[in-house]
């Protein structure tokens, strides 16, 4: 096998040892969400001390926390394997090797667990599986490293080892990685029915036991007899396993309470059953009570996770593939035009077809997990475009077009109309500025992670492969995942309205349309802010790398950082958008808008220092612009929301499409690209033989100007709103009184 992924410079044994930490995330996330216990007695704690009801932390709290929690566990389990692995291997004169992690994790997941208050051995026994997981990838990662090794076969395998000359050995390290799949298998299925707290040393047991058998394989030198060093280390692993067996079966119960301590006993009973003797109550949980949190809990975890994964790829398609298109196709805006415009036609048609799809079918779940399992795939097919690109330009131009035409196709499926709509299902009067908080706060938490993460595995060497190829991965893995995060219970009543076409047609009827002119409105505001946000914002990359002279890492950092501080205006949002301040949210979006507006014109590219990464005006400028722009995504997105009718919510989730991305698209990709071409820097390019057209600050100011001119449909929704005002009242009164 080879050390590398062909010449995009991505070592295979690190991209399978992500993959095997990525695996165990996503298995404890799966196995933990839907646990009665999700949150630990000092999470639970933190919650009653810091939240009222019904505020921002009494009802995202818990799924943020429970991801958190998930996430933390994860780390603990795999990242103490390198260490534990190479200090334990020194220890031994062995090299490196898996005894060390599975005999000394117990005691740094105990310790979690302990600080946490968690039932060690009913978490053990969830998360032990995952080890076994995770072991596949780890003995992959080893087979094409080329360490690990088989003993010589002629009919082996031709291992390239990066120490020595290519030689043919027997295939070691898939035979382990085959055992630790079986022995995956048989703990997923065997969890059921196994005893608390014996999983783990039963995963001891079996792993060294079959370590044992494989070891003959291997090509180390025997020390005793026929037996080589392993062998040792095999025999003491069945005994250390039934060693904790026995201390598990025979101790359990007098080491559970050390790790439970009820400090939260208080506030997470909440009936409470007042008997004649006050000085004896006995507390009842009420089992309704337990359900309704458990349902809030996986439906936040959701929330978080698919849509800031969601979020994320959307982001490195937004940000990376126009910078990519600059460095490695052609620096000329028209290319990012037609590119922007084709793929706002086909996610439109997505939205509309699908759509109707999921009103008919009642079914969100499968589109979410098939579009990103598809929208992983097709991602890594960009960087096929570069290679193209060095024979015929106009050969990857429609190739890049037709990969982003379909890619944007599939994302939009799963994005757009499978979890977007399965969000206007869950949205009620209480969770509506949160759910839009949660969006905004996702949009910029992508920025963050695609910015910074994307320019790190970008590097300095311009390694678009990597990038895309990697992050085909994280959507794949993640949408196959999504098929364990939703049952049955999620779907809706499906709504059938004849045939397919005449259902599809439906929605551009004008006068189903005429009877909801508030919505029509806010889908002009939708349109109108948007025209001038993708006019500047396609380009605000380019304009800090390529205008101020920034490098691809540092420009991450430069938008990430401010618009992670802008994400605290969603605290205040969120609360003016449950009591329905719609409106005045919108205008003071728009008047932070024109804010940043003024600071990016003020900004003197002579005076910017590239060699830092810190400028106060740049700063401040993507701060104002972050701010507006994720206070009004927020605003439209739950005020268009609230307005769906009941039965067409997945059509109308087109409408909203239409006007936040094709109609912007169509106008603002033509009218970014005039701009930067006629007022911004024209640079002939002698190797190539073509111009480059390098945007500056002239594409903010119109475009801002424009988002600015939302203001006249946002005003206009306050006559509409008027005459449906009592029946919203008293319908708003009714829901929260029941």
């Amino acid at each position: 096998m080879y050390p590398e992924l062909g010449d995009t410079g991505i070592r295979m044994y690190d991209l399978l040892n992500t993959c095997a930490n990525v695996s165990i995330f996503i298995y404890n996330l799966i196995m933990l969400s839907s646990k009665k216990n999700l949150l630990s007695n000092k999470s639970l704690f933190f919650l009653k001390i810091t939240s009222k009801k019904d505020n921002f932390l009494s009802l995202i709290g818990p799924g943020f926390l429970a991801f958190i929690e998930i996430l933390l566990i994860s780390f603990v389990q795999y990242y103490p394997i390198g260490i534990l692995n190479s200090n334990f291997g020194i220890f031994m004169k062995t090299g490196p090797n898996y005894f060390g992690y599975i005999f000394f994790i117990p005691l740094f997941l105990f310790t979690l667990f302990y600080i946490f208050s968690i039932n060690p051995f009913k978490q053990m026994d969830l998360i032990t599986p995952a080890c076994a997981l995770a072991l596949v990838f780890i003995k992959l990662g080893c087979l094409f490293h080329g360490c690990c090794s088989g003993f010589y076969w002629e009919w082996g395998y031709l291992n390239h080892d990066y120490l020595s000359e290519p030689k043919r050995e027997f295939p070691s390290q898939l035979l382990e990685a085959l055992l630790a799949l079986a022995i995956f298998i048989f703990l997923h299925h065997y969890r059921k029915k196994a005893k608390e707290g014996t999983m783990f040393p039963i995963y001891i047991i079996l792993y060294s036991a079959t370590r044992f058998f494989s070891e003959f394989t291997r090509g180390e030198s025997n020390v005793l007899g026929p037996l080589k060093i392993y062998h040792i280390l095999c025999i003491i692993g069945v005994a250390v396993g039934f060693i904790e067996l026995f201390i598990v079966l025979k101790f359990s119960n007098k080491i559970t309470p050390f790790f439970d301590r009820p400090v939260y006993t208080w506030y997470k009973e909440k009936n409470i059953v007042h008997h004649k003797n006050k000085k004896k109550k006995r507390v009842i949980a009420s089992a309704v009570a337990a359900e309704n949190n458990r349902a809030k809990y996986k439906m936040w975890a959701i929330i978080w996770s698919l849509g800031l994964v969601g979020q994320i790829g959307w982001h490195l398609e937004g940000t990376w593939l126009n910078t990519f298109v600059y460095e490695k196709i052609d620096k000329n805006p028209s290319v990012i035009s037609l590119t922007l415009i084709m793929s706002a036609v086909a996610t439109t048609a997505s939205v509309f077809i699908f759509g109707t799809i999921t009103d008919r079918t009642g079914n969100r779940r499968h589109l979410i997990s098939t579009g990103l399992i598809i929208w992983g795939i097709l991602n890594a097919g960009f960087a096929l475009t570069q290679f193209i690109a060095e024979k015929s330009l106009g050969g990857s131009i429609v190739v890049l077009v037709i990969i982003d035409m379909l890619l944007s196709f599939f994302a939009t499926m799963s994005t757009e109309v499978g979890y977007s709509t399965w969000l206007t299902d869950i949205m009620n009067d209480k969770n509506r500025g949160l759910i839009g908080a949660a969006f905004a706060v996702q949009s910029v938490l992508a920025n963050l992670i695609g910015s910074i993460v994307g320019g790190y595995i970008i590097g300095n060497e311009n390694n678009y492969i990597r990038l895309f190829i990697i992050s085909g991965i994280f959507l794949s893995t993640f949408g196959i995942a999504a098929l364990f995060f939703f049952s049955e219970k999620d779907d809706v009543p499906p709504s059938v309205k004849g045939s397919f076409i005449k259902q599809f047609i439906s929605i551009f009827d004008f006068k189903v349309l005429s009877k909801h002119k508030e919505l029509l409105c806010t889908y002009a505001a939708v349109a109108i802010f948007f025209i001038g946000y993708d006019t500047y914002g396609s380009y605000l990359g380019n304009y800090i790398i390529q205008y101020l002279g920034f490098p691809a890492n540092k420009m991450g950092i430069i938008q990430a950082a401010p618009l992670l501080l802008a994400t605290l205006v969603t605290l205040p949002a969120s609360k003016l958008i449950n009591n329905r301040k719609f409106v005045n949210v919108s205008l003071a979006s728009l008047a932070i808008g024109l804010i940043g507006m003024f600071l990016i014109l003020s900004i003197d590219r002579d005076a910017v220092d590239t060699a830092k990464t810190f400028d106060l005006k740049l700063f401040s400028s993507v701060f104002c612009v972050g701010s507006s722009y994720i206070i009004m995504i927020q605003t439209l997105k739950t005020w268009t929301k609230h307005l769906y009718p009941k039965d067409s919510k997945g059509q109308f989730e087109g409408l909203w499409m239409l006007s936040l991305n094709l109609i912007p698209m169509l106008i603002a990709s033509n009218l970014g690209e005039i701009i930067v071409k006629n007022s911004g820097e024209t640079i002939f390019n002698e190797l190539s033989g073509r111009y480059e057209y390098i945007p500056n600050e002239n594409v903010f100011l119109i475009g801002i100007l424009i988002s600015t001119l939302s203001v006249i449909p946002i005003l206009l929704t306050k006559k509409f709103s008027k005459g449906n005002k009592e029946e919203e009242e008293s319908a708003f009164a009714l829901r929260h009184k029941n």
